[in-house]
């Protein structure tokens, strides 16, 4: 996913179980930061300032902040088995994840970081 400004691109390694924050420009890698298991849809608010990441293997929706050196993890939020596309609402108080395992969704609350329900 890009970064809200296009100068970043960051990346869900999935068999590593990290994020890269990388240059568009120069392409070099600037970080890489350990994350859940099976990292797998990025999505920011729409403030551009938090990155949603869903953890497939680990049943976690992990926040993460853009900082200018690089990513800072801010929490989890565990969902259940199988988070897999994930979505953010155009105020950012919520955000919707594919639970894959269950054919459901999951609505979190990202003020409170909560499942406020499954659908």
């Amino acid at each position: 996913v890009l970064t809200p400004d296009e100068r970043r691109l960051i990346t869900a390694n999935q068999r590593s179980n990290s994020l890269s924050l990388i240059d568009v420009e120069s392409g070099k890698v600037l970080s890489e930061v350990a994350c859940g298991e099976n990292p797998t849809a990025l999505a920011f608010t729409p403030d551009g300032r938090t990155l949603l990441v869903s953890c497939r293997y680990s049943g976690d929706v992990e926040l993460y902040s853009l900082e200018p050196r690089g990513l800072t993890k801010r929490g989890a939020i565990h969902v259940g088995m199988h988070p897999y596309g994930l979505a953010v609402d155009s105020d950012g108080k919520r955000a919707y994840v594919a639970l894959s395992s269950d054919a459901k969704i999951a609505e979190i609350d990202l003020a409170k970081r909560q499942v406020v329900r499954t659908i």
